[in-house]
């Protein structure tokens, strides 16, 4: 069966074939202008064969993003109970600590596992920015956010705008309808 590269490749390749007869015969007169029937009828039939090709892309592609939309839903469903487990571990772990902290002790022990207390690495939370640059403890930092839309709107008023600035980029992609 082929594909629809090669079908609209021959279709292509019969219109060129039709044109270049249409413009070989520009010197007679157009009545006597004969284009064979059997190319019309290739093209026809090409035609015929990239729809039925359309049909087919269209039944898989459906598909396969139904497929998709049904993993995204798996995924979410899946993650929601990964973060349930991990909250009970959490939980788990804030109960021993709790635990180890009113009794005291550095270590607790079962028959088949023990719990231990460590420090964990320090962490600033509160942090009072102008003091801690004045301290020298802090960088100011400055940052660029480039305007994509203003850069885009500059573009299609006049394109020669953002020469040297951006490269602005319009592509083509397809729906299924």
């Amino acid at each position: 069966m082929a594909t629809l590269f090669d079908l609209s490749a021959d279709a292509e390749a019969v219109m060129s074939a039709i044109l270049a007869i249409e413009e070989a015969d520009l010197s007679a007169p157009q009545d006597l202008v004969e284009v064979p029937d059997e190319l019309y009828g290739q093209l026809e039939a090409l035609a015929a064969a990239i729809g039925d090709k359309v049909d087919s892309i269209g039944y898989v592609w459906t598909e396969l993003q139904s497929q998709a939309d049904a993993l995204k839903a798996e995924e979410h469903r899946l993650s929601e109970k990964r973060k349930a487990r991990e909250n009970g571990v959490k939980r788990l772990r804030n109960i021993c600590l709790d635990a180890m902290q009113r009794l005291g002790e550095k270590k607790l022990a079962g028959q088949i596992y023990s719990i231990t207390r460590q420090a964990s690495p320090p962490s600033c939370r509160e942090v009072d920015e102008a003091a801690a640059l004045a301290a020298g403890l802090a960088e100011e930092v400055t940052t660029v956010k480039v305007d994509s839309r203003g850069i885009i709107a500059a573009w299609k008023s006049n394109p020669a705008a953002v020469d040297g600035i951006a490269e602005v980029v319009q592509g083509e992609n397809v729906r299924l309808r």
